[in-house]
């Protein structure tokens, strides 16, 4: 234009018209729709991101507190050791394994019954984000002196506030993938017929949803008094503690019984005889993993206590026994999702053995052999924490696909089942091996028990972090536009194995039916 040109300059008009007085609103971010988002698979991504991260901190103070007996106490002040002695258990079941398991429930479960949703989806959002934001709280009153055994009374009832908002936030979306499994699947599919994790977490959810809650009565009930740091180290700890012994530490384990039968049923690529009989044994391990009744000494010092830890290893074994037979008869492929299984299911039977053995030295007052209790209940803790780590990371490697978009290697995740064996069994033998040696000697020295414990805890957390670490890695790939199969594996007999949900299923085997259709 020219300098002494006084028309305006022309305006281009816009290219699209907005009704007059409103102004278009600027797209949301990829944050404001992380932030806002009620997909079941998001929620369930931030779920398994998070515990993973959580699992590798919890598995590395837990690797603290056992090197802190192996050097008698050279590594960490007395105080903090004892805090952290407390809380660590607490950390790997409340803010690893089983947020870790609702978040494989929240991407899977829908894909497996042929659902485009969770139920009550809006809830699920919330209860991830409830959970992760008590989870940050509980470990900063933890490193802040406080939660159970801290000194600093605001941060101790902060620690006891975060633990009753995770178990409220658990409870929540427990329920809204037991319902999405009831309500939501499609016809034909009965609910005998649904895939193993989802009747799992059916199975699940009655446990968890009369378990957590009455964890959460005791912490309001010790919390409505205005608790001091004692109180909350003595009454407010007693009353969450009995989550972490049996009967009702076998609620860890029961997500992982689904995942383990899927991951033999996804390796052997065949229908799975005698579904009834599984799902029978699910449910008896349900049965006897409700404690709610034993959160006393004095509850646990029955017959009927001692009975519950003795059948508690029948159902596992059934489970064993019946995949055993499978597999001999159906040559599986030897995939990683099948070690991760297998090394679970023989984990969880060395841990429910090891409370089997605790409680008939219990039932009579601990005279009757003269068993270390505290190192047995330490052991078996230990031992089913392992097994479902173990489970949990199994279903990571098989489900990657479905979480993270694009499939593990499989030859790096079947070492990663050699150090996640090895280093659950570390984590927990020593402690049964000590318990029972103090039998005989009393005055034995644990330390060496203690620093191979240590060593498995140091294993466990490594194995844990490959996952997260392959997991990160495959999420980052998976933006690259590659076309995907939708069965890695070529095995899948479930829905989940499929992009093409019928709008009727006639048999619990759907996409292996249409395979052999083809063939």
């Amino acid at each position: 234009m020219a300098l002494t040109e006084t028309a305006p300059p022309e305006i281009e008009e816009p290219t699209t018209s907005e009704p007059y007085g409103m102004v278009r609103r600027a797209q949301p971010s990829g944050l404001e729709r992380v932030l806002t988002t009620a997909d079941h698979q998001t929620v369930g991504r931030l779920y398994v991101g998070f515990a993973l991260a959580f699992l590798v901190i919890d598995l590395m103070v837990a690797s603290l507190v056992n090197l802190q007996i192996a050097s008698d106490g050279g590594v960490l002040d007395a105080l903090v050791a004892a805090r952290l002695d407390m809380n660590h258990l607490l950390g790997l079941a409340l803010c690893g394994i089983l947020p870790l398991a609702l978040g494989l429930a929240s991407v899977i479960v829908p894909k497996q019954i042929g659902s485009p949703t969770l139920s009550f989806a809006r809830a699920a959002a919330w209860a991830q984000w409830t959970w992760l934001l008590s989870a940050i709280l509980f470990g900063v009153a933890i490193v802040a002196d406080g939660s159970y055994g801290g000194d600093n009374e605001a941060m101790a009832r902060l620690g006891n506030v975060a633990v009753g908002a995770m178990l409220v936030a658990l409870s929540v979306g427990v329920v809204c993938v037991a319902v999405t499994v009831l309500n939501l699947r499609p016809a034909g599919l009965g609910l005998a017929d649904v895939p193993f994790f989802s009747f799992s977490m059916v199975v699940t959810a009655s446990v968890w949803i009369m378990t957590l809650p009455s964890v959460l009565a005791s912490v309001v009930r010790v919390h409505i008094v205005g608790p001091n740091t004692t109180d909350l180290a003595t009454t407010g700890f007693a009353g969450v503690s009995w989550l972490l012994i049996q009967p009702a530490v076998y609620a860890l384990l029961l997500p992982v019984l689904g995942i383990i039968i899927d991951s033999a049923v996804v390796a052997a690529g065949a229908r799975l005889r005698y579904r009834g009989v599984f799902h029978g044994l699910i449910g008896v391990a349900a049965l006897l993993a409700y404690g709610s009744w034993a959160q006393t000494d004095v509850a646990r010092n029955t017959g009927v206590w001692v009975l519950f830890a003795l059948a508690a290893v029948l159902p596992l074994l059934g489970i064993l026994g019946g995949l055993g037979d499978m597999l001999r008869q159906e040559r599986p492929s030897l995939i990683s999702p099948l070690g991760f299984a297998v090394a679970a299911l023989l984990v969880a039977v060395l841990a429910a053995l090891t409370g089997a053995i605790a409680a008939l030295d219990t039932g009579g007052s601990g005279s009757l052999v003269g068993f270390g209790a505290g190192s047995m209940a330490r052991a078996q803790t230990y031992l089913v924490i392992g097994a479902a780590v173990i489970g949990l990371l199994g279903g990571c490697v098989l489900w990657a696909q479905q979480i993270f978009g694009q499939r593990l290697a499989d030859g790096a995740s079947k070492g990663l089942v050699l150090g996640a064996a090895s280093g659950a069994i570390l984590l927990g033998l020593p402690h049964l091996v000590l318990g029972l040696v103090q039998a005989s000697d009393d005055g034995i020295d644990p330390r060496a028990f203690a620093g191979i414990s240590a060593v498995g805890a140091l294993l466990l957390a490594l194995s844990v972090l490959g996952i997260a670490a392959g997991g990160a890695s495959a999420r980052r790939d998976a933006g690259r536009g590659d076309v995907l199969v939708a069965d890695p594996w070529g095995t899948g007999t479930t829905l989940e194995w499929t992009d093409a949900v019928p709008n009727e299923i006639t048999s619990p085997e759907p996409v292996l039916d249409a395979r052999e259709a083809v063939s």
